[in-house]
């Protein structure tokens, strides 16, 4: 940040409550004319994708389907939590016997 840049917020800093609400406002308003133009909105999918996409979780996720994604999932995590497990032990040094 430039040296004026700096002095400009520190002089924001000492502002009385009133008039520090009175300078966001200003800023706000500065920012939304000059900044947000630039700014490309977010591109949103076509329709078809959207159905397609809630067809697919609907069937995966209907019935018994939903159970056997939970089930596949907490296998995964078990299988994670064996490998941290092992590779904790395996960093773990033997204990001695003197």
């Amino acid at each position: 940040m430039s040296a004026t840049a700096e002095n400009i917020v520190q002089q924001i800093r000492n502002l009385p409550p009133a008039e520090l609400r009175e300078v966001w406002e200003q800023l706000s308003q500065l920012v939304a004319e000059k900044i947000l133009p630039q700014v490309s909105p977010p591109t949103r999918p076509a329709p078809g994708d959207v159905d397609a996409a809630v067809r697919a979780l609907y069937g995966k996720y209907e019935g018994r389907g939903l159970m056997k994604t939970l089930m596949d999932e907490r296998a995964r995590e078990r299988l994670r939590e064996r490998a941290q497990d092992e590779a904790r032990l395996a960093r773990k040094p033997a204990p001695s016997h003197a």
